[in-house]
């Protein structure tokens, strides 16, 4: 069974859960209900992690609780689909065996060959920087808005959240999009997941890295993987 902690925010998780079905759908001819694999979603409420954070070690016993509660259930492996929970992700391996966003979102930026990333994500994320180091590391250029702009990101993810019109923060996204372009960007890492439900290729003029999606498609090759499936069978 596939475990996702979501619920931050419970859009994106809808979100991400769904392109779980069309990539089943779609990549492998699922078309009867025993063609889609198992999986159990924790949506859990946590404080606010958008612009201030909040104490680590209280969000991690939080997120502990929540997988904790998935293995319970019976899944195999989960992953978190938020990119602000994602520096968590080290510290909660060592219980559980758990996707990294990160790492799968700079495997496709890696295959892509492209070398200057644009990075949009919540404050929080821009602030601990672990985009922005897993790239660098990799020998990628991470670029990052400035804070004029990143009150623009911020504003446009308090926006989907609350579910406005998404012509609003899409028009946020792309002017942010644009002025990374502009720096020498020529791709775009949504490192949010909040921010594919108003953001695409189309709009950002550029290739566009939907983290919700990969963690779906990294997700699926997993499970498919371990019940030692190949091709384009079905589950």
């Amino acid at each position: 069974m596939i475990g996702i902690l979501g619920g931050m925010g419970p859009e994106s998780t809808a979100y991400t859960y769904m392109r779980i079905i069309r990539r089943c759908q779609q990549q492998y001819g699922a078309k009867l209900d025993s063609d889609f694999p198992p999986i159990i979603i924790y949506s859990m409420p946590i404080p606010d992690v958008v612009e201030e954070g909040c104490d680590d070690r209280e969000v991690l016993a939080l997120l502990d609780s929540g997988v904790r509660k998935l293995e319970a259930a019976g899944a195999a492996f989960s992953f978190i689909a938020c990119n602000t929970m994602q520096g968590f992700v080290p510290e909660l391996r060592k219980r559980y065996r758990m996707l990294s966003l990160v790492e799968e979102t700079l495997m496709q930026a890696k295959q892509s060959g492209l070398a200057d990333w644009g990075i949009l994500g919540t404050e929080v994320t821009m602030r601990k920087g672990y985009y922005q180091q897993a790239f660098n590391d990799a020998g990628l250029r991470a670029l990052t808005p400035s804070s004029c702009e990143q009150a623009e990101v911020t504003a446009a993810i308090r926006e989907i959240l609350a579910g406005t019109d998404v012509n609003a923060p899409r028009k946020r996204l792309k002017a942010v999009a644009g002025a990374l372009a502009d720096r020498g960007a020529r791709g775009v890492v949504l490192a949010c997941t909040d921010l594919p439900l108003a953001l695409g290729a189309d709009d950002a003029g550029m290739i566009v890295l939907d983290t919700a999606d990969i963690s779906a498609k990294a997700a699926l090759l997993r499970w498919r993987r371990e019940r030692g499936l190949g091709g384009d069978s079905p589950f």
